[in-house]
């Protein structure tokens, strides 16, 4: 069996309850933050069309969102890096196929990587020590 490998650079973690993402343009999905990272981030969404119509390759951008309002990043440019099918072990009453999208941030000014650490020291936890 081979041994998963880990490609990340940066230091991962996991998100308080109600923080979402929001992808650009036209808010094609919206979806709750799996973890993340000075680098990038996952989140979970329910795609109710076939994935083959949210082309992954291109770039776009994201913006994270508190439900209850106390933080939006603004846009950050992100490039696309996974797009899977996750395993429905819960919400089978929902429509839709449930996936997991992994995205790496581009180019970020030096307000948005501030906006970013802020967010990770202030809504976060640690995934790995």
């Amino acid at each position: 069996m081979k041994e998963a490998v880990e490609r990340r650079k940066d230091k991962r973690f996991r998100t308080e309850e109600g923080y979402l993402t929001m992808m650009w343009p036209a808010s094609s999905k919206t979806g709750h933050i799996v973890d993340i990272s000075l680098g990038g981030l996952a989140f979970r969404y329910v795609a109710l069309s076939r994935p083959e119509d949210f082309p992954s390759d291109l770039e776009s951008e994201i913006e994270i969102i508190c439900s209850r309002n106390d933080f939006s990043s603004g846009l950050l440019p992100v490039e696309n890096v996974s797009d899977t099918e996750m395993e429905r072990n819960f919400c089978d009453f929902i429509p839709g196929q449930l996936r997991r999208r992994g995205v790496k941030f581009k180019q970020l000014n030096e307000e948005q990587k501030f906006q970013l650490e802020r967010f990770i020291e202030k809504h976060c936890l640690s995934l790995t020590d």
